[in-house]
C-alpha cells in the first residue's frame, strides 16, 4: 500500500471531514459539539498557510488521515485533528506527518508545539513520547481532553525532555 502524504486541497475537503468524524464519533464516540468542532466540516478554511499547515493521507484520491497544525500566538502552535483511520495505523503515516508538521513549525519560528488528546488514544500518547512530547498541566478548555503535551522547539527544549522521549521507546 502506497499513500501519499500532501498538504490539504479543496478537493479533499469532504474526505478530510469524514475521517475526523469515523474516528472521533464512531471509534472513540465522542458526541459532536458545535463549539468544539467548529472545524470539522471545513478543516481547509481554519489550518491555512502561513500559521498552520494541514495534511492529508491518500490512499489513492481516498483520504484516510489528516493532521494540522494551528498557530495560536508567534511562538505557539497546536497540533491539531491529527486522525488516521483504522486499517491504514501501523504503517508509519502518523510518524510521517508528525514530523511534517514539526518541521512546518521549526521553519515557521514556533519555539512550542501544544497538543491535547485522550487517555484511550494510547498508540498516539506513544508516539507524541517518542517525539519528544512530555505532559504539562490543563492549558486549554477541550471537555474530552485529558492529557495535554508539549514540545520545545528550535534550542528550546527542557534538558529533562530528551531523556522521558528515550525512556517511552
Amino acid at each position: 500500500m502506497k499513500i501519499a502524504i500532501l498538504p490539504y486541497e479543496p478537493r479533499w475537503r469532504e474526505g478530510a471531514a469524514q475521517v475526523v468524524r469515523e474516528v472521533l464519533y464512531n471509534e472513540y464516540g465522542y458526541p459532536p459539539r458545535p463549539a468544539r468542532d467548529f472545524d470539522v466540516d471545513d478543516l481547509g478554511a481554519h489550518y491555512s498557510p502561513p500559521e498552520s499547515l494541514l495534511l492529508v493521507a491518500l490512499d489513492g484520491e481516498r483520504v484516510v488521515g489528516t493532521a494540522a497544525t494551528h498557530g495560536l500566538s508567534r511562538a505557539e502552535c497546536e497540533v491539531r485533528r491529527m486522525f488516521i483511520l483504522p486499517e491504514y495505523r501501523g504503517a508509519g503515516l502518523g510518524a510521517e506527518m508528525l514530523t511534517r508538521l514539526l518541521d512546518f513549525a521549526e521553519k515557521r519560528g514556533y519555539e512550542r508545539v501544544l497538543l491535547d488528546t485522550a487517555v484511550q488514544m494510547t498508540r498516539a500518547l506513544a508516539l507524541y513520547r517518542r517525539f519528544g512530547f512530555v505532559e504539562i498541566p490543563r492549558y486549554n478548555d477541550n471537555v474530552n481532553a485529558e492529557v495535554f503535551m508539549e514540545k520545545r522547539l528550535g534550542g528550546h527544549a527542557e534538558v529533562g525532555a530528551a531523556n522521558d522521549a528515550d525512556d517511552a521507546k
